[in-house]
């Protein structure tokens, strides 16, 4: 799959990866959290709601480990 193609290239180059989909806590399979938290049906992009509850802490986080 394209997410961890995209992985698999910045391991090889040493670029780092915060991978959301493992560590940003938001369960995509329930009905309600997709409707709250995701733009659409692809349960890949998030509404604001859903990254300021499930992502932005976590990317502020990473960032300060660079």
């Amino acid at each position: 799959n394209v997410f961890n193609g995209i992985k698999s290239v910045c391991e090889k180059y040493g670029i780092p990866v915060l991978d959301l989909r493992y560590c940003s806590g938001i369960c995509a399979g329930i009905d309600e959290v997709n409707s709250l938290y995701f733009l659409n049906a692809d349960r890949t992009h998030l509404t604001e709601e859903g990254y300021e509850k499930y992502v932005n802490d976590k990317v502020e986080a990473w960032i300060k480990t660079l």
